[in-house]
């Protein structure tokens, strides 16, 4: 099961049409709800955000521990909360280290799942995506994010917080594998 967190919708939506042009529009692994492929983000109406949560739950929380049926849900950061979600894969946009933290919460969540999930995912991987430009100095600029979520005028304004965050992935010596929670703390701090 593959969890990807974008930081705005209009992200969400470029990868959820770049995942159907690889895999196909009818291909089994897409979420859906009743048998619509879905996203999960926060511009859906109450009623049907709530019947979306149910079914997010449904497809990766503890009703279907056991379930070795594929699912990719692409959605927003309103998958970092108040959801029982567990992935064996995640795919994030960078973000403060808190939010990041958050995020992780939702791969390999349930120990339960840990002989059901398929080979090549037992232990927990997460890839972030980063800018492609290392100078986050750019996006000081007006109008310089284009969508990424980050920087002034953006979900994520603190650039300080993202650099410090975007370092601490780069630092494979001091944190070559990072252990949640027990390292929780220390990346907060040195996030901050």
């Amino acid at each position: 099961r593959g969890l990807v967190i974008r930081n705005t919708v209009a992200q969400a939506v470029a990868t959820q049409l770049a995942i159907e042009a690889r895999l196909g529009a009818q291909h089994p692994a897409r979420f859906r709800l009743d048998g619509v492929v879905a996203m999960h983000h926060g511009r859906y109406a109450f009623e049907d955000r709530r019947r979306l949560d149910e079914a997010v739950e449904l497809a990766f929380g503890k009703p279907a521990m056991a379930s070795r049926e594929p699912h990719v849900l692409v959605g927003t950061q309103t998958l970092e909360i108040s959801l029982d979600c567990d992935a064996d894969l995640m795919v994030t946009d960078l973000v403060p280290i808190d939010v990041l933290l958050q995020r992780l919460g939702r791969l390999h969540r349930h120990r339960e799942r840990d002989k059901h999930r398929p080979a090549g995912f037992t232990e927990p991987r997460v890839l972030v995506l980063t800018p492609p430009d290392r100078d986050l100095g750019a996006l000081l600029k007006p109008g310089a994010t284009r969508g990424l979520g980050i920087g002034s005028r953006s979900a994520y304004t603190n650039l300080l917080a993202i650099e410090a965050t975007w370092r601490l992935l780069e630092d494979t010596t001091t944190y070559p594998v990072w252990s949640i929670p027990d390292h929780n703390r220390v990346l907060v701090e040195a996030g901050a």
